[in-house]
């Protein structure tokens, strides 16, 4: 039996994103806006999980069962820098996010023996519950307002999510050296928001989604160290609350106008294993329709809409080598076209009641890059592996395309990194301790972009030499 406890408790200012002239020239300063609304996040989690796992013996088809349950509760009030102004509309739900989550699941499967075949079967059940409430984010008029303080209710409603599914999935030798897969998840989601702030009228309103994606693959031992492999799958992906939280106009209420997007997934690779050498390689291409992006992004508030069809496709390479018996090399790259395959309209300013702005077909998706590259020499002191290492790390990420007119897009970047770890055993106790310095070079980059922020305040830049130390303890 597994048994994981997280906690944590984080309190952090919100300097905003930079435009493309802020960050060249000073890539640390402070958008004027979070000083004005002192904008800042409190965010608060704690989870519990356990596994259960138990082995029958081999006289029966029944192989295995393992059960895993998990539960928690997260809290998040966030005071943004919306305009006083644009918090008067009877739609609004102010400038302050304040809720509190629970959420829990649970996933059951057992795993069966069929002569040679095996099959896995399960089922699994996830719930959340957001209590949501919305604030102005200042109190008071004219020369004694005040703002960055929470002031009068402007939401109160709380939303439910839950997924009710079943899944199969079956693996047959075909002959000694080709072996089939093939699987299905089934299941519904039902998403709800009931609308406890009627003074701007009823937003309750609920949605469900069936789906069904099955999957199908193959496995071809070509050679005792050679794989090749393939495979087949549809995906669905219905909206998150956070997606349905603001309609595509910005105001409060459910987003009752969003879809569930669905795609096609194929790939192809092979896998070497050869003795101090591992190599993988794979090849994918995925069509999705009704593709949900970013419609607008003001204030630290988004709101999303339906794309129309999008395509992605690439190449991922990655490979292991053992240098020495205390040396290993590991290298990974991966490319990625991302576009739009149709037209669509967005928001390219704020306010932005109703989309305007001509996205073409043939578009980078926005907040996608163009690959990425990670290279790492690890040296290990002690005969065992476990006991500890030293590594260096280089990883490198190609330009990210910051909005869907592809007018703006955060450079790529190259970083080093130093890593360390050391483990002791001390009974049943297992305890590790790593420590890490990130971006040796001290380097400025953006670490992340607004997708199609309304304000032209695209990039967050991303810390500059960081150290961090951590201890892990395991029974």
């Amino acid at each position: 039996m597994l048994l994981l406890i997280s906690d944590i408790d984080q309190r952090a200012q919100d300097p905003l994103g930079l435009t493309a002239a802020q960050f060249a020239a000073d890539p640390d300063q402070t958008a004027s806006q979070a000083e004005q609304f002192n904008t800042r996040k409190n965010a608060s989690q704690t989870q519990l999980g356990a596994r259960w796992r138990h082995r029958f013996d081999e006289a029966g088809a029944l192989s295995e069962s393992v059960l895993t349950a998990y539960g928690g509760r997260r809290s998040v009030t966030q005071w943004q820098s919306i305009a006083v102004g644009a918090q008067t509309p009877a739609g609004s739900g102010g400038g302050v996010v304040d809720f509190s989550r629970r959420y829990d699941g649970v996933d059951a499967r057992l795993l069966w023996r069929l002569g040679p075949a095996t099959l896995v079967t399960g089922v699994n059940v996830e719930r959340q519950t957001d209590d949501r409430q919305g604030y102005e984010n200042f109190v008071g008029t004219g020369a004694s307002q005040q703002l960055g303080v929470t002031g009068a209710l402007r939401r109160n409603e709380e939303n439910e999510a839950v997924t009710r599914e079943a899944y199969a999935q079956l693996e047959l030798p075909l002959t000694t050296t080709l072996t089939a897969s093939a699987g299905v998840r089934a299941g519904r989601v039902s998403l709800s928001a009931r609308d406890r702030f009627l003074a701007n009228g009823d937003d309750s309103g609920s949605l469900r989604y069936d789906y069904a994606n099955p999957a199908v693959g193959l496995g071809w031992k070509l050679a005792p160290s050679l794989l090749l492999h393939a495979a087949l799958g549809r995906g669905f992906e219905s909206p998150t609350l956070n997606e349905l939280a603001y309609r595509a106009d910005g105001s409060g209420g459910f987003n009752t106008a969003l879809r569930p997007q669905k795609s096609l997934q194929q790939e192809i690779g092979a896998k070497w294993r050869g003795g101090d050498v591992e190599l993988d390689a794979t090849a994918f291409h995925v069509a999705t329709r009704d593709e949900i992006g970013v419609l607008s992004n003001s204030g630290g508030r988004s709101s999303f809409q339906n794309v129309g069809r999008t395509r992605r496709s690439g190449v991922e390479l990655s490979g292991a080598w053992d240098l020495a018996p205390r040396w290993r090399a590991q290298m990974a790259l991966g490319t990625l076209k991302a576009r739009y395959r149709d037209g669509f309209l967005t928001c390219t300013g704020t306010p932005c009641p109703t989309a305007n702005v001509p996205v073409a077909a043939g578009n980078r998706i926005a907040g996608t890059n163009g690959g990425s590259a990670y290279a790492e020499l690890a040296w290990r002191p002690f005969e065992a592996a476990r006991d500890g290492e030293l590594a260096l790390e280089w990883r490198g990420v190609k330009r990210t395309a910051a909005n869907d007119i592809n007018s703006e897009a955060a450079a790529g970047y190259g970083l080093l990194n130093l890593r360390a770890r050391h483990g002791w055993t001390f009974g049943a106790m297992r305890a590790e301790l790593t420590a890490r310095i990130d971006n040796a070079a001290d380097r400025r980059y953006v670490g992340s972009v607004i997708v199609n922020d309304g304000n032209g305040r695209f990039y967050e830049p991303a810390p500059g030499r960081s150290f961090w130390v951590g201890l892990s303890l395991r029974l």
